[in-house]
């Protein structure tokens, strides 16, 4: 069997690391999974190491002009060539031209990953819609999200949720003290965590303004985005310099949640379940905003805390009350694994082969 991941190029988004964690796993099954990009740029600097990116799972098609004939002939050839069982276009800037070239070159299996929020935008519209009915399977993170899209142009039979996969071997391992010492943090200081890109929505101008008013512990922000230059004038403006800290990305995730008293979750808008995760399989309690979906895995007051959503005085007693006790949830998180386990790599790559060549065939 061979799958192919088309994407424009690989940049470091949490869609393209569930699509890589996606690629590793099922090559271990002895499955021919790779990304297809139509850049050269091989990743550099990312939150993923170089050495995964190899020829057998990693190569490209050089792509020039967006509406150049010739460049979507070079690419549909490719794609002929390969005879993949499946192609999974994953970016919606390449979503029109992955759908029709996979078409063209009669690959047989097409799914759609909407696992950002551009993706599913772009499906509100006629002209989406249409070309997503061109694919096989329109396959979101959430019943929240699939209620939205079937509201839209998509039937039932089009539209599945299949989790994002987590590789759970990665994550609960025992942590590496070396962690606090590379952040200066105490051997026994809190450290507050969040992880995401610094937009507008993501909320973490809220998370600082909260933090403001916890009166002890440390706030590690990784990420970076549009706001960040924003966020770290309003650090210094609120007083915080010396308790915030803000890194742009970080290789060791796993052994930084192993060594955290708690996770935030700011957001505005509506986050995929799986992003809560990660944490909970390290045991870590989570802090998240009550955003539609929210409660599919966070229940309030026994492995997390809900607050209302862009209110940094309910965000600040939600710190304050995991900083007096941090071990509040600590009895319940003993059996979370088992309830996760819909949400690892395995499970989200069975459920992906169990609809090739079972879901209704759509053609040009």
């Amino acid at each position: 069997m061979k799958i192919i991941i088309l994407l424009n190029q690989f940049e470091p988004t949490d869609t393209n690391k569930h699509l890589l964690d996606d690629v590793l796993f099922l090559r271990q099954q002895n499955i021919d999974a790779r990304i297809l990009t139509l850049s050269h740029e091989v990743p550099g600097k990312t939150l993923y190491s170089e050495s995964l990116f190899t020829k057998e799972n990693f190569s490209c098609v050089s792509f020039g002009r967006k509406w150049d004939p010739r460049e979507w002939k070079k690419l549909i050839a490719r794609l002929s060539y390969e005879e993949p069982d499946l192609i999974i276009v994953g970016e919606e800037k390449i979503k029109i031209l992955g759908i029709i070239s996979a078409r063209l070159s009669h690959v047989q299996n097409l799914f759609i990953f909407s696992y950002d929020q551009k993706m599913i935008q772009s499906s509100r519209s006629f002209f989406g819609g249409i070309f997503d009915y061109l694919a096989n399977l329109f396959i979101v993170a959430s019943d929240s999200v699939k209620e939205e899209i079937l509201s839209q142009w998509l039937s039932s039979s089009h539209v599945a949720v299949i989790p994002a996969g987590i590789p759970f071997d990665d994550y609960g391992k025992p942590p590496a003290l070396r962690i606090r010492s590379e952040f200066g943090f105490g051997e026994n200081e809190f450290i507050f965590l969040f992880v995401g890109d610094l937009l507008p929505e993501k909320g973490a101008d809220v998370l600082l303004r909260a933090f403001s008013k916890v009166p002890e512990g440390k706030l590690l922000i990784i990420g970076d985005g549009v706001e960040k230059r924003n966020l770290e004038s309003l650090s210094e403006s609120l007083g915080l310099k010396e308790k915030v800290l803000f890194m742009k990305t970080y290789s060791d995730v796993p052994g930084l949640l192993m060594q955290a008293g708690a996770i935030v979750f700011p957001s505005k808008k509506e986050e995929p379940p799986s992003v809560f995760v990660p944490a909970l399989i390290s045991g870590l309690p989570v802090i998240v905003s009550d955003f539609p979906g929210a409660e599919e895995l966070i229940r309030n007051g026994e492995n997390g805390l809900i607050v209302r959503k862009q209110d940094s005085e309910d965000l600040a007693e939600a710190m304050k009350t995991l900083l007096l006790n941090p071990k509040i949830f600590a009895e319940y998180q003993k059996d979370m694994k088992k309830e996760l386990e819909k949400f690892s790599v395995s499970s989200h790559c069975a459920k992906i082969l169990s609809f090739i060549k079972t879901t209704k065939k759509n053609t040009l």
